[in-house]
């Protein structure tokens, strides 16, 4: 230590219990490190088990909206008289029994009938005859561009594509707007010039309000809704009137029963 001054040695001195101060509160900080670890994790577990109670109460409440449908379904079946005269159809026209659909183009559970049920519709009952299906408008008012949708169709159908903006329309539910019912069109390949002039002249608005008016008188109460029955000459179509997706064990049910003696 000889050549040392006092202060110098007091420097190094409290420089050394710096050190040991420090490697002893280390233990410390990694306690309380470690124990905000855990709690973190406890909370991840808690967050865990309130989603898993939260999708399991969704699951419920699903399950229990499908049932009301289902009832209130059952309970809006009533037996009315429609007209199909001049309206779209697929199958033949001479089929023994016709299913009648009240639909609108921005109805969720109509977009399910299309996607889900429509194609094998049309696979075991269109396509071998069984079934003449007619699609007929009834855009609720809640839905801002159903009207405009039907209208689109409409002006198709002029130009004998109703079915391909029909099919184009339901694919695009979610997008439909001014900008897409003239997406649509060039798409489909129709006269631009002719169906926008459809459009702006709101061309098939007497044939939408006709629809809607024998929805109402036949007292329809959402969409989709149907009727079938024996096709008749009169091109009118007497049978029951069932609201609400249909599956299509039912329809196949329903067309065997109505195409016996």
């Amino acid at each position: 230590m000889r050549g040392r001054s006092p202060r110098r040695i007091r420097a190094i001195i409290a420089g050394i219990c710096v050190v040991l101060s420090v490697v002893a509160a280390r233990p410390a900080v990694v306690h309380a490190a470690e124990s905000e670890v855990e709690a973190l994790r406890r909370e991840v577990r808690e967050l865990r088990a309130m989603l898993d109670a939260q999708q399991t109460l969704l699951v419920e409440m699903k399950n229990r909206l499908t049932r009301l449908e289902q009832t209130v379904a059952q309970g809006q079946r009533r037996e009315v008289t429609v007209s199909v005269e001049g309206q779209p159809f697929k199958g033949r026209p001479d089929a023994p029994v016709t299913l009648v659909e009240f639909s609108d183009y921005q109805c969720p559970y109509c977009g399910a009938f299309f996607s889900e049920v429509l194609p094998a519709v049309e696979r075991e009952l269109i396509a071998t005859g069984k079934l003449k299906f007619v699609y007929r408008d009834y855009p609720l008012l809640s839905h801002a561009y159903a009207r405009g949708a039907a209208y689109a169709a409409g002006c198709a159908a002029q130009q004998d594509k109703f079915w391909t903006m029909h099919n184009w329309l339901f694919s695009h539910q979610t997008e439909l707007d001014a900008a897409a019912f003239k997406k649509a069109g060039s798409e489909i390949g129709l006269d631009a010039l002719a169906y926008e002039a459809c459009l702006q002249a709101e061309g098939p608005k007497a044939e939408v309000d006709r629809d809607v008016r024998d929805g109402v008188k036949a007292g329809l109460r959402g969409t989709p809704s149907f009727v079938v029955g024996r096709t008749m000459p009169d091109q009118t179509v007497t049978g029951e009137m069932v609201t609400g997706v249909q599956s299509l064990e039912s329809l196949r049910a329903k067309v065997d029963a109505l195409s016996g003696p």
